[in-house]
């Protein structure tokens, strides 16, 4: 039996559950690799780019959710239609096994070209990085993103939590060198 290839692939609203699972775990993957549990084999990551209006906002659906009724839920998420300047990656999560095949490069590649080509408002990208995760860092690296604040320090050990950004300037460089 042929196994069908690997795509990727916008987002779905049937992804739902399953992104938020792995939102979940990607948060907590960094200090424990405790849930082994398959979701289906053929699954290798995701990555969230959030090119709206509120892009670069701090709030997010689920702690607004929880400070009070349906009415002031309403008011925190942002409706308005158009594209913001700057995107941020939101999410970005490869299942472990697939990390070293590089698959966190094609994935971060594809959403990277996608935010610049989709729409030329996007000026820059913006990510936060975790330096405990290094096969995220290393992948942002080498897509052009260069550290542009150190947002803290965590831990015992200090670890950093950087903002890395990636500008279309920058972008269409590297395109062109290659």
């Amino acid at each position: 039996m042929v196994e069908p290839s690997a795509r990727i692939r916008s987002y779905q609203p049937d992804d739902h559950k399953l992104a938020r699972f792995f939102i979940g775990r990607a948060n907590f993957e960094v200090l424990a690799v405790a849930n082994r549990k398959e979701f289906g084999d053929k699954f290798v990551g995701f990555i969230a780019v959030d090119a709206s209006l509120d892009a670069t906002s701090e709030d997010t659906v689920i702690s607004s959710a929880t400070q009070g009724s349906k009415a002031s839920r309403k008011e925190v998420v942002s409706t308005k239609a158009g594209t913001s300047s700057i995107a941020t990656i939101r999410h970005f999560y490869v299942k472990e096994e697939y990390r070293p095949a590089l698959s966190q490069d094609d994935l971060l590649y594809h959403a990277i070209q996608h935010a610049f080509t989709s729409d030329k408002a996007v000026a820059e990208i913006r990510v936060t990085d975790l330096e405990l995760a290094s096969w995220a860092s290393q992948a942002f690296r080498k897509q052009g993103f260069i550290i542009d604040k150190q947002v803290a320090k965590v831990g015992v050990l200090g670890w950093s939590i950087r903002e890395r950004v990636l500008t279309r300037e920058r972008w269409k460089k590297i395109q062109d060198a290659n």
